[in-house]
């Protein structure tokens, strides 16, 4: 007859790349690991994940990792695809380049077809749009460019109320 409990060979203390292990729980046929990772997130893994080297950060490595490449599309949450609404932030994003660049847009006349552009790293990557403008505050606020006949770009771009 097969053993139906897993060894346990791991204890809390140990450490497995970027992640410590904080506990260890045991059923009846796995062992699940709770970890900290230096980043200071939680991640809960099986304990086979970390004695194979599968896993050796909440993720954050991999973020770092493709940050560091240059690659621009990795996931910063805001857009769901296929899980439901885009975040109000990655919508308003969405909007600005939409009605500047998109001449079948509605709001183009106003922006794109007087010569107001968003600047090429915000148009480019949503995660640089976001370290310099931030999180929308609340669904009251607004993009708003501080000089109205400059451009989508550092500097010039707040969040505001009407």
């Amino acid at each position: 007859m097969p053993k139906l409990y897993p060894t346990v060979r791991v204890h809390a203390g140990q450490r497995f790349g970027r992640l410590t292990v904080i506990s260890v729980k045991q059923n009846r046929y796995t062992v699940i690991v709770t970890c900290l990772c230096d980043c200071g997130s939680i991640k809960e893994t099986g304990q086979r994940n970390l004695i194979y080297r599968d896993v050796g950060s909440c993720g954050c490595l991999r973020i770092e990792a493709i940050q560091k490449a240059g690659f621009r599309n990795y996931k910063h949450g805001h857009a769901r695809h296929g899980k439901g609404k885009r975040s109000p932030t990655y919508m308003a994003w969405q909007g600005m380049i939409e009605r500047c660049h998109n001449a079948s847009n509605g709001a183009y006349p106003r922006y794109g077809a007087r010569g107001i552009v968003v600047c090429h790293d915000w148009r480019a990557s949503f995660v640089n749009f976001l370290e310099c403008v931030g999180e929308k505050p609340s669904s009251r606020h607004q993009l708003d460019r501080i000089d109205s006949l400059g451009n989508y770009e550092p500097g010039n771009v707040r969040w505001a109320t009407p």
